[in-house]
């Protein structure tokens, strides 16, 4: 009965946002001021239907709009903005239709397993919610993941639906010749996720393999699981207090300088992605506490929770990345080229360095600096950056880089919130970068990397001209209809 009425809810609009778009923006000519702005005020409401249907539905649309809030710089603003709310706390059921999920798993009465229980849950998200409890057993206060009643049975139905939408989507947009924006990747995206968030036990074998990839560093802590009183539709962990990574209060009040927390957090993302590749996805403030170190009351501790999202990174493609990532921040462009058309990416490459270090392909400006006034009006002017240019990266870019850079600007966000600083972030990606490269090589091939770097970098900032000699660096330029001339300024 629901799934009727989600699909009743959700093909009339889905179906009017893309009439509103195809009618509204016909006969304007693209990119034309009247036609942004057209396309700006369109976004609003289409995000204002869509923030409608997460709230109404729950489930898979609370969670597609919750995604999409948190695609910065991906999405458009208006639909950031927007959807931003959802982050905040989700739906949640009443104690008496929740507490079945356990109870029918187990076949017990839940005051059989625990001897206390709240019934006002302490976190509720798009799929499950949270109550804090106390082991009949132990007496260990633990926190228990419910999973929301028949959700998997929904899922599969509203999956669907959502494909066939979609579908539809996709047909209008070609049918009248709109942007050409193909909005399968999205999809693609956010049900990969979906799937593997829907079993629990997937969420205990990924939180212990990150205990483990952890184990001998203190500033991170996984909650234990407790694996004899969970299922695949119920975790009960070990109960952690703290504070949320975005509560800058809070963690002035407890530790002082609130960038030592996103310090300790971009550290640990860092090596995820670099030398681990198995990277949590869902760093989401209300996923990460703070709370202090358990061997020094005075220094912070991440707890990082909800372990149902990773991204896992094969070896080759780790490397890959690891390779990328240095040729971009050493401004060698015509290795990230040739590595971005061995992962897919094509000609779209020339915009990776804006998504990950700010900065244009031509800009010689230092590393971590904001982006101009004069880029962004010389980007707009120039038509090399829109939403529709963004939009087709989005449907080259391989899944994992999706996931990687949506990790890296969470984590960003998180840091810009605490005051820190965005070259000291990039600087520590790049450092557990070149330690990745030269894991299984000599001793000094990590000094090289990084002796090498430094000075590129120090050539860049202070001297482009001896960079640019000894170095090379790729331009691109523009023909008298903007299309973009690739030129070697020099030959490495």
């Amino acid at each position: 009965m629901k799934g009727t009425t989600n699909t009743l809810r959700a093909v009339p609009i889905v179906a009017y946002s893309v009439y509103d778009y195809v009618h509204n923006l016909k006969g304007l000519t693209y990119p034309s001021e009247e036609y942004v702005q057209m396309r700006e005020t369109i976004n609003t409401r289409v995000a204002q239907r869509l923030l409608y249907l997460a709230t109404t539905s729950g489930g898979i649309y609370f969670k597609a709009g919750q995604y999409i809030g948190t695609l910065e710089r991906i999405a458009p603003k208006e639909y950031v903005e927007v959807l931003k709310v959802l982050q905040d706390r989700g739906p949640q059921l009443p104690y008496d239709k929740i507490k079945i999920v356990y109870e029918n798993d187990f076949k017990c009465k839940i005051e059989d397993v625990f001897s206390e229980f709240d019934k006002e849950a302490i976190a509720a998200a798009s799929l499950a919610q949270v109550h804090k409890a106390k082991l009949k057993a132990t007496g260990e206060t633990v926190a228990v993941k419910l999973q929301f009643p028949r959700l998997r049975m929904q899922t599969k139905y509203d999956l669907f639906v959502i494909r066939k939408l979609i579908d539809f989507a996709n047909y209008l947009t070609k049918r009248y010749n709109f942007d050409g924006i193909d909005f399968s990747k999205f999809n693609e995206h956010f049900q990969n996720s979906l799937v593997k968030e829907l079993d629990f036990k997937t969420e205990v074998v990924n939180a212990e393999r990150t205990r483990k990839q952890f184990e001998n560093y203190p500033n991170l802590h996984i909650p234990l699981n407790k694996v004899t009183y969970s299922s695949n539709r119920a975790i009960v962990m070990e109960y952690v207090d703290g504070v949320k990574i975005n509560d800058v209060e809070a963690l002035k009040e407890k530790f002082g300088d609130p960038k030592i927390a996103s310090e300790m957090l971009i550290d640990i993302f860092a090596k995820m992605i670099f030398n681990h590749g198995h990277v949590h996805c869902d760093a989401h403030p209300g996923n990460i506490l703070v709370r202090p170190n358990p061997k020094d009351s005075k220094k912070p501790q991440i707890v990082l929770l909800d372990h149902g999202f990773y991204c896992d990174l094969p070896d080759t493609f780790r490397l890959d990345f690891c390779n990328l990532w240095y040729s971009m921040v050493t401004m060698d462009y015509s290795t990230v080229k040739s590595i971005s058309f061995r992962l897919g990416i094509g000609e779209y490459y020339r915009y990776l360095p804006l998504l990950f270090t700010y900065r244009t392909i031509n800009a010689t400006k230092p590393l971590g600096a904001p982006v101009t006034k004069d880029e962004i009006h010389f980007l707009k002017g120039k038509d090399e950056v829109n939403f529709e240019k963004i939009s087709f990266l989005l449907q080259r870019l391989p899944s994992e880089v999706i996931f990687i850079f949506k990790a890296m600007h969470i984590v960003g966000v998180h840091n810009a919130r605490t005051g820190g600083q965005t070259r000291k972030r990039l600087l520590k990606f790049s450092y557990d970068c070149m330690d990745a490269l030269a894991h299984g090589h000599s001793f000094f091939y990590r000094y090289w990397l990084i002796a090498k770097f430094w000075l590129k970098l120090f050539l860049f900032e202070y001297s482009f001209r001896l960079f640019r000699y000894f170095f090379g660096f790729m331009e691109v330029k523009f023909d008298e209809k903007n299309r973009a001339i690739e030129e070697g300024a020099a030959v490495q």
